[in-house]
């Protein structure tokens, strides 16, 4: 009876899902990302150690490890807690969208492609330049990935009244760069390595829209299959109980003919 009732109720009454376990805030990604841009600049600014006095880019003599470390060098405690508190904002929803590896690719691949350019516009100009910090550029990727290209086609006029804005605000930070590049009497020093950090995170936001559609394919041929087996059980299940009362009514019919 129960198998019946199952096979029954299969057919009217709604699937009920059950709730996706919320992850608890303290062992959000964002706070890993955090702890470490406050341990690299306690580290290079306030212990003054040798061995992380090179995390910035060193644009005359860069080595391959700095275009990582430049996104967790910092000028000022203020730059610091800027960044602290625009990492938790809006690497929330890169990581609500994309999980903790989404988050650390955005962060750093923005930083890799902002280093990048100015790498190149270094190697054309013989502008005496400090040492950079692509921590706002690793800003940048963040931004883009969670709130530009998904908020782009919802709302246009949000997204084109923050780009600005927005840009602008990165491009202070990156001032010393300015004399890197001159173009026309120009400064676009900061832009250009800006333009490699948006570079960066469309690239790495191409990537995870791969890896997200390749997760949601795997995901649905999961369910197929599971729907298709559990098709196939209550079959299985619906032949065996119609074998049960064919068995039942052939012996129901042999007794009555023995006594009648």
């Amino acid at each position: 009876m129960e198998v019946l009732s199952g096979m029954l109720s299969s057919g009217t009454a709604k699937a009920v899902l059950p709730k996706p376990k919320e992850v608890p805030d303290y062992r959000s990604p964002v706070y890993m990302l955090i702890l470490v841009q406050l341990v690299a600049f306690l580290l290079s600014n306030s212990l003054e150690l040798p061995a992380t006095a090179s995390l910035g880019l060193n644009v005359r003599s860069p080595a391959w490890w700095q275009l990582v470390t430049s996104a967790f060098s910092f000028s000022s405690w203020s730059h610091l807690f800027e960044s602290a508190f625009l990492t938790y904002v809006i690497g929330r929803l890169v990581e609500r969208a994309h999980g903790a590896w989404g988050l650390w690719a955005a962060y750093l691949g923005a930083a890799i492609g902002a280093s990048t350019a100015t790498l190149w516009a270094a190697k054309l100009s013989s502008a005496a330049i400090p040492s950079a910090a692509a921590s706002p550029a690793g800003l940048l990727g963040l931004v883009v990935v969670g709130l530009i290209i998904p908020r782009a086609l919802a709302k246009p006029l949000e997204v084109a009244a923050l780009v600005p804005f927005i840009a602008s605000s990165a491009a202070v930070r990156c001032t010393p760069l300015a004399g890197l590049t001159v173009y026309n009497g120009a400064k676009i020093g900061a832009w250009v390595h800006m333009g490699g950090a948006a570079v960066g995170a469309l690239a790495v936001y191409g990537v995870l829209c791969l890896i997200d559609a390749h997760t949601r394919r795997v995901a649905e041929e999961k369910a197929e299959v599971a729907r298709w087996a559990k098709a196939k059980q209550m079959e299985e299940q619906a032949e065996a109980v119609t074998g049960v009362i064919s068995t039942a009514a052939n012996a129901a019919s042999r007794v009555a003919k023995t006594l009648f």
